[in-house]
């Protein structure tokens, strides 16, 4: 762990890890030809802005992991000197899951600590912050997120195989989609 909190100007030098391989399914035809972390908002692609927002905070050292229209993204944001910082990229061979592309970070290469997130997050997260917390608190792991209640349309049903074990009518569960360092 640091052993001071991180101040204003320091350059970060944890690796910020985004996820972008998805095929982005929910948003065709959006998607058909862009990977959902290309589309643009504002006139800049969703993951540049993450980047920029990332790298004003500090953040210098960015891994990017792909599978969907991969070369959409590396030929857009290269090694990252265009925007100030260092991009490394993960590919996966095939889809691999939430997640699943962490399997094959080489480790050698990144920081102790490093944050994961989703590379199609609309959000205005200060990661050093959540940096900060974490070492604040020397976490193993830390989780950043938004619970999202979605009401079911039908009854959900609980069982152990034959035997019934109850019905709730459609309930409101909790999701939660966020970061995690």
């Amino acid at each position: 762990f640091l052993s001071t909190i991180l101040n204003e100007k320091d350059k970060i030098q944890e690796n910020l890890i985004f996820m972008a391989g998805g095929k982005g399914l929910r948003l065709r035809p959006l998607t058909n030809n862009m990977p959902k972390p290309m589309i643009k908002i504002n006139g800049k692609p969703l993951l540049e802005k993450l980047i920029l927002d990332a790298s004003n905070q500090g953040f210098v050292n960015f891994t990017i992991s792909i599978n969907y229209l991969a070369n959409k993204i590396k030929n857009y944001f290269k090694e990252g000197k265009k925007f100030g910082v260092s991009i490394n990229y993960v590919k996966e061979r095939a889809p691999l899951g939430t997640a699943g592309s962490l399997g094959n970070l080489n480790y050698d290469k990144i920081s102790d600590n490093f944050i994961v997130a989703n590379s199609d997050l609309v959000t205005n997260i200060n990661y050093k912050k959540l940096l900060n917390f974490h070492y604040k608190n020397k976490s193993d792991l830390t989780l950043a997120y938004k619970p999202v209640f979605t009401k079911h349309s039908y009854s959900v049903i609980l069982n152990n195989g034959i035997h019934l074990k109850s019905i709730k009518e459609k309930p409101t569960t909790e999701i939660n989609y966020g970061i995690g360092i």
